[in-house]
């Protein structure tokens, strides 16, 4: 009896002698209750010299976005919330879908062949799948942990129920707002309180685009309370995120915060009495 389905990412090293170099892994459960998926930073590095680094760049941009879709997914209130075609189902990475993916091989990222698997999709599971496939240098699975926990913080009951969650600030927030920004949590007593998470693990480029924009916002806002929720990203494998990361938490403009440390602002939350500015529907 089939309970999950697994199929193994490559990257396409030479087009011509069609040879591929496994990368990545998915593992669906059945009716996509649970997804996993991980790629390995040491075997892209092995392809660097062989695509080129502007290539390779696109290929890590892709990889992420499949990590943050899965990570969407796999949150209970993100279901429905999904970017893949409703045709091919809500849920992303259907067998069918898994099957499309194998049979669709025009780009450097490539599926192998879905194969059934009678295993529940845990993480012991799909650990000892991704060392059997793709590398048996252990990839850190924290990685996915720390994102799953870092996307669920507007999920928190504190922070779901005094803060609104992924709006756009402008002039009718602040007056003095010229350039508007979204944030991922306002709330408001007396002073105003903005938050923003940042997944460290994200490509380079949307890490620097989220820290100016929120920065931009300090600027504007003087006076009001601002908030970074991060997380510390693998030194080794992410050298340029970490890099990012170490600058985002020296900046004295707003108040850094792991995501270990939520509590700080909740309690920070009611202590103060803080609320939300919008009701649920003008969001």
């Amino acid at each position: 009896m089939t309970t999950s389905t697994y199929t193994t990412v490559y990257l396409q090293t030479n087009a011509a002698s069609r040879e591929r170099l496994a990368v990545g892994l998915l593992l669906v459960e059945e009716g996509a209750q649970r997804i996993r998926f991980a790629y390995s930073s040491r075997k892209l590095g092995l392809g660097r010299e062989l695509i080129g680094r502007g290539q390779l760049r696109q290929v890590r941009w892709a990889l992420d976005n499949i990590h943050q879709r899965v990570a969407t997914w796999n949150e209970p209130t993100a279901a429905g919330q999904l970017a893949f075609p409703a045709a091919l189902a809500q849920a992303p990475f259907t067998d069918r879908y898994l099957d499309y993916l194998h049979r669709y091989q025009q780009n450097l990222l490539q599926y192998g062949a879905p194969v059934g698997i009678d295993l529940p999709c845990t993480d012991a599971n799909f650990a000892f799948l991704y060392q059997e496939q793709v590398d048996d240098a252990p990839e850190p699975s924290k990685i996915s942990e720390e994102r799953r926990r870092l996307l669920s913080v507007p999920e928190r009951e504190i922070i779901r129920t005094r803060f609104n969650h992924n709006v756009r600030v402008d002039q009718h927030v602040d007056a003095r707002i010229d350039i508007p920004v979204r944030v991922s949590l306002l709330g408001k007593n007396g002073e105003d309180y903005y938050g923003k998470i940042i997944d460290s693990y994200r490509p380079i480029q949307f890490i620097d685009n989220d820290t100016s924009s929120f920065y931009a916002l300090t600027v504007q806002t003087q006076g009001s309370k601002h908030y970074v929720i991060s997380q510390e990203p693998d030194k080794l494998l992410y050298p340029k995120q970490h890099r990012a990361w170490d600058t985002l938490r020296r900046v004295d403009k707003f108040s850094y915060l792991d995501v270990s440390e939520i509590d700080v602002l909740e309690e920070v939350a009611e202590s103060n009495g803080v609320h939300k500015l919008f009701a649920d529907e003008e969001e």
